[in-house]
């Protein structure tokens, strides 16, 4: 028979590996760094890939009036940038994810501040990169205008697709420490 009133073996709490804090914010700031980078070459992406809207001159040159057929490629300019900063965001969700060393908190919020500069950056890139055919049309003219993205919500894809893919992938591991190797 067991005594009840026995003092019950302690049990030791696992041996987590520990987080310093400086190494996570050094391993935060070049992430950040690396991924807002890579909004030049989303930038040029979508503006190689963005179709221009065919437009007729008007009077003097000044105003144009879009192609009845014509007018949905705002929508797919948009629409285009939002999947390709959503897609981005994805990927580098998951990349940083590999990164086990620096799995937690420090490393996602850098990796999604980095998705809103990058997809700021390529923003901008893009729509410096686009070429609008209406300086010198005279009036009467087709020519192309530049594609734009017209909502400036659009930049809030990249970091959500950061945001979710982590998240997915938290959700999905089953150890307290996250994977986190030992350092």
């Amino acid at each position: 028979m067991t005594d009840p009133d026995a003092a019950a073996p302690a049990v030791e709490p696992p041996d987590y590996p520990r987080v310093v804090i400086r190494k996570d914010l050094r391993a935060g700031v070049t992430v950040l760094g690396a991924v807002a980078m890579l909004g030049l070459p989303l930038g040029w992406l979508w503006s190689a890939l963005a179709p221009p809207e065919v437009v007729r001159t008007g009077g003097g040159g000044d105003t144009a009036t879009p192609l009845l057929s014509q007018t949905e490629h705002r929508f797919d300019a948009l629409a285009l940038f939002v999947l390709l900063g959503l897609a981005a965001g994805v990927l580098t969700g998951v990349v940083v994810w590999l990164l086990r060393e620096y799995r937690g908190p420090v490393l996602v919020i850098a990796a999604t501040a980095g998705g809103l500069v990058a997809a700021w950056l390529a923003l901008r890139t893009g729509e410096l990169l686009t070429v609008d055919g209406l300086v010198a049309t005279a009036a009467g003219q087709f020519a192309a205008r530049a594609p734009t993205v017209e909502s400036s919500w659009a930049v809030v894809a990249q970091p959500l697709g950061v945001a979710l893919a982590y998240s997915f992938a938290v959700a999905s591991n089953g150890h307290d420490d996250l994977g986190r190797t030992r350092s």
